[in-house]
């Protein structure tokens, strides 16, 4: 039985603890450095793949992204999304979207993140 693609209430607050995981930087020498770097990391392969294991901890089923464009005042774009079931129960994409905006950018997202 397939099931609904996540609404925006449930999965927004899941991208939120998401990022809020990435900048979780206490540990790093230069915690300022990497969280002003956050853009550019989010851009590249190596960075997204780091973001897409924090979603996919706390996702219902495996997240695919094909390339993040993110920016803190310039709009977020996510291009290639596709949501997925559990390998359990078979892998079928659930939910696909060719491209997402987000206008805001990720400083909004931050601050967002902080009061849900």
């Amino acid at each position: 039985m397939p099931y609904p693609p996540p609404s925006q209430p449930y999965v927004l607050p899941r991208l939120h603890a998401s990022l809020a995981c990435l900048i979780q930087v206490h540990h790093s020498p230069h915690p300022g450095l990497l969280v002003a770097s956050l853009p550019s990391i989010l851009s590249t392969r190596l960075g997204l793949n780091a973001a897409l294991a924090a979603v996919n901890a706390v996702s219902p089923g495996p997240v695919e992204v094909h390339e993040v464009q993110a920016g803190w005042g310039s709009p977020l774009r996510v291009t290639g999304l596709r949501l997925k079931e559990r390998p359990a129960r078979g892998s079928r994409t659930l939910a696909e979207v060719s491209e997402v905006t987000y206008g805001a950018g990720l400083w909004h997202l931050a601050q967002a993140a902080g009061t849900t």
